[in-house]
């Protein structure tokens, strides 16, 4: 077998580290930032609640005064939860999430194809023993099964509503 296919395996492997490191970095910002837009909206529309029951309070106190002041913020706030919780349901990934996915996509094919080599440069390997050529032939389909595993992502779910 060629060194130059350890290097290659390694350095493919090293790179789809990488890809994924950065994908996940991308989800965790996008996830934070839906978090954060909706605990605001939650925070503001039950500051909303309150004042509109305060609004409520007054007009069966009073018919006038500050209940107009009252009824202004509470719409305002649920005005401003409403802004929000569409701002945080429609945030997108952007386009490094696509990048980054086409290049875990890349980096993967070219692992998956340096193995191919790797197997067969192993298999064309001539043994003695019965025992070595078993354990050769069964290089090849672990390291397929090892790489569908890995192709195997969960579904993508960054356009889903936090």
């Amino acid at each position: 077998m060629k060194p130059d296919r350890f290097d290659n395996l390694s350095r493919l492997a090293g790179l789809l580290y990488k890809v994924d490191s950065t994908i996940a970095s991308i989800r965790l910002r996008l996830y934070a930032t839906r978090t954060g837009l909706g605990l605001a909206a939650v925070l503001l529309s039950v500051f909303g609640l309150t004042m509109l029951g305060v609004a409520t309070f007054y007009a069966l106190e009073t018919l006038w005064g500050p209940i107009v002041a009252a009824l202004i913020v509470a719409t305002a706030a649920f005005v401003i939860a409403i802004i929000l919780a569409v701002v945080a349901a429609t945030a997108k990934p952007g386009r490094e999430h696509d990048l980054a996915m086409e290049l875990h996509q890349s980096s993967l094919d070219a692992l998956l194809a340096e193995g191919r080599a790797a197997t067969r440069d192993l298999t064309s390997i001539d043994l003695r023993h019965p025992f070595d050529n078993a354990l050769l032939g069964l290089v090849g389909p672990l390291a397929s099964i090892l790489v569908k595993g890995i192709r195997k992502t969960p579904k993508d779910d960054t356009n889903k509503p936090a």
